[in-house]
């Protein structure tokens, strides 16, 4: 988390809290490519469990803006397909504030052969190597 009161975590803790109606009770910051928190918010109605998704850095150039990715689940959400409810969407920092849902990832862990690098997946049955990095393929 940010120290100061003016960074962009605690701004978007403020802005959670205004927009829900509650306080944040815990705040963790996810391990992934982009900024992304589990959170729970204490309202006058319980305890709220949501998952907040920001920006990826340099966005612009290579994805569709985050708004885009709100109104997608907000439609999917809307005709009953399992999805988020989005609660909103913060402007500074710009970050999707949303339910969290159930489960885990949908995909298994790779395999050892998925582990591989991409040029060991290429290989012929009568030679069982990698010719680039001379790596054998069992």
């Amino acid at each position: 988390m940010d120290q100061g009161g003016d960074g962009p975590e605690s701004k978007l803790r403020r802005w959670i809290e205004q927009r829900l109606g509650g306080t944040i009770v815990s705040m963790e910051r996810q391990a992934r490519w982009r900024p992304a928190w589990f959170a729970e918010v204490e309202t006058a109605d319980g305890r709220m469990p949501i998952y907040v998704r920001s920006r990826r850095e340099q966005a612009e150039l290579l994805f569709f803006p985050l708004a885009h990715e709100a109104e997608v689940l907000r439609v999917l959400h809307a005709a009953g397909i399992p999805s988020p409810k989005i609660y909103g969407l913060c402007d500074d920092p710009e970050a999707i504030v949303m339910d969290r849902m159930p489960g885990g990832p949908i995909l298994p862990p790779p395999t050892a052969r998925q582990r591989r690098p991409r040029c060991c997946s290429i290989s012929s049955r009568s030679w069982r190597g990698c010719m680039p990095c001379r790596r054998r393929i069992s």
